[in-house]
């Protein structure tokens, strides 16, 4: 569980904790999470000199000198700028009041279970050096997008969209990758070399990659699921002036996303997660105009606050350039008459595809080695070795690139492995009338839109990665039926039980992004401590 500690109005989130909860290798006794130094916030951000100027003064107090009082004119002009502030933004009044309401709650219980630290183990200030610099790790850099953006015109290649790739510990190029539904079917981690990268694919996840219009033309195609998706998250590059000169990432036109067919992705009734920067007009474009287009109502607006590991904020709530929290708008699917006409007209060719799709999943199919490319048409799977030597001909003569057949793999259960109800109990929103918004009848959940809070606070330390969100499956899930299809667009990593895409979806799965979990392998040395003492002893005791 990400969830660390909760209030009626907030809950506590471990982002790392989360990550190693479904990162375990096949041996199930080593795993990964990320490296530490991206969580490493020690302090609100500022500008270098003040940082410096701080450093100063905390020398000065250290050995018993007088502390400089003199004020500079940044240091006049910030205080003028401040006092405009506090009066600028009156429309955020109503989130100030929520995240003063339920924060100080939050960061007291978390403190109290040691997960933050207090405010006097804190020591010198060094601007999150540390997390700064791991941020600034490139990765794989463009490798992906820009492969997704050029691809028919490199490749000229337009049918490789049906294709869906398993990996299953290959070594495949990155164009090969590009517009394939890729999907690891095991319940442990698995590493793929990509190029020169090695990635670590989540168990039972599954992802697309590909270029925004490619994924409008085919791509949502072959990542539509029967019966739909019961949780989108979407996280869209917005439209950010100073992306814009930084020339960071691509960005979106908020109109595009109205193309975005999702009556075709989600269930109705399913929840609609959309992340939204602080730009007020970008929020009520949601509300108003992107969510009415899809057939969703409204149900929340809930708020992430990002805070140091001493439970600060990472800068002032109210200052004008940049704001600690970040914000989810939730809703639901509703029927659309439509929506459901026009579904209608092609519903034949869809429904055509969709079944050829799931025909092809069940059937048996073998695990193979590759030591060379695979052609672009070629379907691959893996679903243990079920009828592997009916099949190892008819293969051999339609890939070639096959070297050998008859490997055999572990035979896939679908085990969904979240936890019972009862323990759903803490570490969870509250509806209205203060009760858990999780049923014990059937094992089931609510689904009602009247559960979800219509404001509720999240709050964790940041990863430093960019657009690094924190996990919203454990919080989001009593309102959720179990063993819910989820899809994250515009996702840049992967997460077991989902299905992502984007134009750099497995980019923060790169192996170089994380370390073996130091518990796991303590354990182990532990465990070999104990079997050689225990050994001697014996020896010993023989021998006398």
């Amino acid at each position: 569980m990400s969830v660390i500690c909760q209030c009626v109005d907030g809950a506590f989130l471990d982002h790392n904790l989360y990550v190693q909860s479904y990162l375990k290798c096949d041996c199930k006794n080593t795993g990964y999470k990320l490296k530490d130094e991206f969580f490493s916030v020690e302090s609100p951000f500022m500008m270098d000199s003040q940082a410096e100027r701080i450093r100063r003064e905390a020398n000065c107090k250290h050995l018993g000198h007088e502390v400089p009082t003199k004020q500079t004119s940044a240091d006049k002009k910030r205080r003028k700028k401040a006092s405009k502030l506090m009066s600028f933004e009156p429309h955020n009044q109503k989130i100030y009041d929520l995240i003063d309401k339920c924060l100080v709650s939050l960061i007291t219980q978390a403190r109290e279970i040691n997960h933050l630290r207090t405010i006097s183990q804190k020591q010198e200030v060094t601007n999150n050096v540390i997390a700064r610099k791991a941020s600034l790790i490139q990765g794989c850099g463009d490798l992906f997008q820009t492969l997704c953006e050029h691809f028919d015109e490199i490749f000229q290649v337009s049918e490789n969209y049906d294709a869906v790739l398993l990996c299953e510990g290959l070594s495949l190029s990155a164009a090969s990758v590009i517009n394939r539904y890729v999907k690891n079917l095991k319940n442990h981690c698995i590493l793929c070399k990509v190029e020169d990268h090695d990635f670590i694919i989540p168990g039972r996840s599954s992802f697309l990659t590909s270029s925004f219009q490619q994924f409008l033309t085919r791509g949502h195609q072959l990542i539509t699921v029967e019966g739909g998706y019961d949780l989108i998250v979407i996280d869209p590059p917005w439209t950010n002036k100073s992306v814009k000169r930084k020339k960071s990432y691509n960005m979106i036109d908020e109109e595009d996303l109205k193309q975005i067919p999702l009556q075709d992705l989600a269930k109705v009734n399913g929840l609609i997660c959309v992340w939204v920067t602080n730009n007020e007009s970008l929020l009520q474009f949601v509300k108003d105009e992107l969510f009415p287009h899809w057939s969703v109502a409204w149900v929340a607006n809930w708020i992430w606050i990002k805070v140091t590991r001493y439970g600060e904020p990472i800068c002032q709530i109210n200052t004008h350039h940049k704001k600690p929290y970040e914000q989810i708008i939730i809703g639901r699917v509703q029927s659309s008459k439509q929506n459901l006409s026009s579904i209608s007209c092609d519903k034949n060719q869809r429904t055509s595809n969709r079944e050829d799709f799931f025909r092809q999943s069940q059937n048996p199919q073998i695990c193979v080695e590759l030591e060379q490319e695979l052609p672009l048409n070629i379907v691959i799977d893996c679903m243990g070795d079920r009828g592997v030597r009916d099949e190892q001909q008819d293969l051999k003569q339609t890939c070639p690139a096959v070297a050998h057949v008859g490997s055999t793999c572990d035979q896939i259960v679908c085990t969904d492995g979240r936890p019972e109800c009862k323990r759903l109990q803490s570490g969870l929103p509250r509806n209205s009338e203060g009760t858990d918004s999780c049923t014990e009848q059937h094992g089931a959940h609510k689904t009602s839109s009247l559960n979800i809070p219509s404001s509720f606070v999240l709050s964790s330390v940041p990863c430093s990665l960019h657009s690094k969100k924190p996990p919203l499956s454990d919080i989001l899930m009593p309102y959720l039926p179990l063993a819910p299809k989820n899809l994250e667009l515009f996702a840049r990593n992967l997460t077991s039980g989902w299905c992502s895409w984007g134009n750099e979806v497995s980019s923060i799965n790169r192996k170089f992004y994380y370390i073996c979990d130091i518990l796991i392998v303590e354990n182990l040395i532990f465990t070999f401590y104990m079997s050689f003492m225990i050994a001697t002893f014996l020896i010993d005791w023989v021998s006398n």
